[in-house]
């Protein structure tokens, strides 16, 4: 092993070029895109599966997150406890994320158990069975974890601050309320995975030590003629309403500390200049040591 010198200060150089590698495209068998970056020295292979199934989608709050968080608790196949447990045995981390328009399925896996791993996530992804009781405890963990959540001002005034942007009718500026958990029902969760949860509406990136192999396996288990469904699903159109006021103040009782959002409508991902627009906006006030708090 070789040792720190640290007595001397590292060595400060200026990057002169990134490096990022292209991604492999190709298809399943049930026609999924599938963009594959070998990347890594370690035998792990990591799984993302990006379905168009985020809060823009749901018909009524709460409803994609539930969707997508309550996947792994119970399949065709396997109980909740099953699945946790053989997660566990092969060393493999699964993540269920969802935001305002897409929602994620993450796997991150031991190479040599990919096969194991993948057919478990290929039942959990196409047979969920939203067990009754596991969604009655899911519903009662989300109002806790909501309560708590409303009491930081970090996130009232993001709550706050997407309501004036957008309007409550829309879906990035939707205010949930505690009653919204009550609303939820196991047919909701059905439906909304039939709708979305399908090969014509995801998108899969798979990244670190992939090769032939790798794609072969992930097309047997993911590239079902079972999940297959032709075209994407049309996205619903919603219109922005933004507020007429220029500064907003919400008082929080017992406070210690505050919270501060700026910002306006412009154009979206699509655009040319967005990537350059989000590194500006990261430097101007996006991390801790940015020119905002400095």
């Amino acid at each position: 092993m070789q040792n720190t010198e640290r007595t001397k200060q590292p060595y400060i150089q200026s990057i002169d070029t990134i490096h990022i590698p292209s991604a492999n495209r190709f298809r399943l068998s049930n026609d999924i895109p599938v963009y594959s970056i070998h990347s890594g020295t370690e035998e792990i292979i990591k799984i993302d599966l990006l379905f168009r199934a985020g809060n823009w989608f749901q018909p009524k709050p709460l409803i994609a997150v539930a969707s997508n968080e309550m996947l792994h608790e119970g399949s065709r196949k396997y109980t909740s406890e099953e699945i946790a447990g053989k997660f566990d045995y092969y060393g493999a981390f699964l993540k269920m994320n969802t935001n305002l328009d897409v929602a994620t399925i993450s796997l991150l896996t031991l190479k040599k158990y990919l096969k194991e791993t993948l057919e478990i996530l290929s039942d959990i992804l196409i047979n969920p069975t939203y067990p009754e009781d596991e969604l009655n405890t899911y519903i009662k963990h989300k109002k806790q974890e909501f309560l708590l959540e409303r009491s930081r001002v970090n996130n009232l005034a993001r709550v706050k601050f997407n309501k004036a942007l957008f309007g409550n009718h829309h879906p990035y500026g939707k205010i949930v309320q505690l009653n919204d958990h009550d609303n939820i029902t196991r047919d909701d969760l059905v439906h909304f995975h039939k709708n979305y949860y399908n090969s014509g509406n995801c998108e899969i990136l798979l990244t670190g030590m992939t090769d032939h192999s790798v794609h072969q396996t992930v097309d047997e288990f993911l590239g079902t003629s079972e999940w297959k469904r032709e075209g994407k699903t049309k996205a619903p159109d919603f219109v922005p309403f933004t507020t007429s006021e220029n500064e907003i103040f919400t008082p929080k009782e017992n406070a210690v500390q505050s919270a501060l959002r700026i910002g306006k409508i412009i154009f979206g991902k699509h655009h040319p200049d967005f990537p350059g627009l989000k590194v500006v906006n990261n430097i101007l006030g996006g991390y801790f040591g940015s020119r905002l708090m400095k």
